[in-house]
């Protein structure tokens, strides 16, 4: 496999930074993922504008613009033979670098079952400047999400410092109640992902009544459905949250509906 590296094209056993630099020693980089369908990266302009947007934030200027990046990952795409995958964007004050990979970690057989979460012991600070970023410095999520699958579990769900409904480690969380629509708003302590972006315009769209605001934790075992988004998940169900099931244990009929539209959107956009 070959990786896009400040420009070029090399293979990956070959890429190299330098160990001195600051987002390597102190995690001061950004990066976004995405999905590839039928070799064309899905969203990209979206997600390249929000790390140029969050780079300004941490106070530096990407080296390469929204067009140079386009075409270093529609390239590697090409070389890389990967008709569906993942890509991946990293970039820091000094260096820009693009992955990509025919792996995808969820499987359709997920999407139509729904997965099972765990509700964490570790309060998520709304009030960081960092929350909303994706920055290198990934790791309390990663702890989060280590401890949830060794409990069996696919993902940890973070309430916030004032007993309110954050987010996943990887994910954002959606409820649904009396068909009403239900996200956490920003000031939660989340990241506002692509995908929960795309969802509730789909929702609107299709006329689905919807609410961003704070949620009070005890709202999330109250809902008639729950389901989770990120761009490689897309809309996930989640049927049970430390062993009680959510509504009836199944995907919902809102769930079902915004996943279709989703995909719907994404064949469209191919």
């Amino acid at each position: 496999m070959k990786v896009w590296l400040n420009g070029n094209l090399i293979p990956e056993n070959e890429a190299a930074l330098p160990i001195q630099e600051e987002g390597i020693r102190y995690g001061n980089g950004l990066f976004e993922t995405l999905r590839v369908y039928q070799g064309k990266p899905f969203l990209l302009a979206r997600h390249i504008a929000r790390m140029h947007l969050s780079a300004k934030t941490l106070g530096f200027k990407p080296v390469f613009g929204e067009s140079r990046l386009t075409a270093a990952a529609n390239d590697l795409i090409c070389q890389n033979s990967v008709e569906e995958g993942v890509l991946r964007l990293y970039c820091t004050a000094k260096n820009t670098w693009i992955t990509s990979s025919p792996q995808v970690p969820y499987g359709k057989d997920l999407s139509e079952t729904g997965i099972h979460a765990m509700v964490s012991p570790v309060y998520r600070n709304e009030t960081s400047p960092l929350v909303t970023l994706k920055t290198f410095n990934y790791l309390e999520n990663i702890l989060l999400k280590q401890k949830a699958l060794s409990l069996g579990f696919q993902e940890a769900l973070l309430v916030n410092s004032k007993g309110n409904l954050a987010e996943g480690t990887a994910s954002n969380i959606f409820l649904v109640k009396n068909r009403v629509l239900v996200t956490p708003c920003a000031a939660s302590g989340i990241l506002p992902g692509i995908t929960r972006e795309v969802v509730l315009d789909l929702a609107e769209k299709n006329h689905i009544k919807t609410e961003v605001r704070e949620v009070p934790a005890g709202e999330l075992r109250a809902g008639d459905e729950l389901f989770l988004t990120n761009s490689l998940m897309e809309v996930m169900p989640l049927v049970c949250i430390e062993n009680k099931p959510v509504g009836s244990g199944k995907p919902g009929p809102v769930t079902r509906h915004l996943s279709m539209a989703y995909r719907e959107l994404r064949q469209q956009m191919a």
